[in-house]
């Protein structure tokens, strides 16, 4: 579940939800209970695998960088 940022439109309190994203519409201030709410977009997390060689064994990304446990 992805986690959503919002900014309470009455109090002005912000914070932070883990919601399934069909439930992002039903997100309510902890404070006010209020439920005129803006979403916030703080950022993106990506997570990228590392690379393997034809042997299945995590390589480098093409530099030099000796004790490298996959980029």
């Amino acid at each position: 579940m992805p986690t959503y940022d919002f900014t309470c439109r009455d109090c002005n309190h912000s914070f932070a939800l883990l919601l399934n994203i069909k439930d992002r519409d039903k997100a309510r201030c902890p404070i006010c209970k209020s439920t005129s709410l803006v979403q916030r977009f703080t950022g993106l997390m990506y997570k990228a695998s590392a690379k393997t060689d034809s042997g299945g064994r995590k390589s480098c990304s093409g530099k030099s960088c000796g004790n490298c446990a996959g980029c």
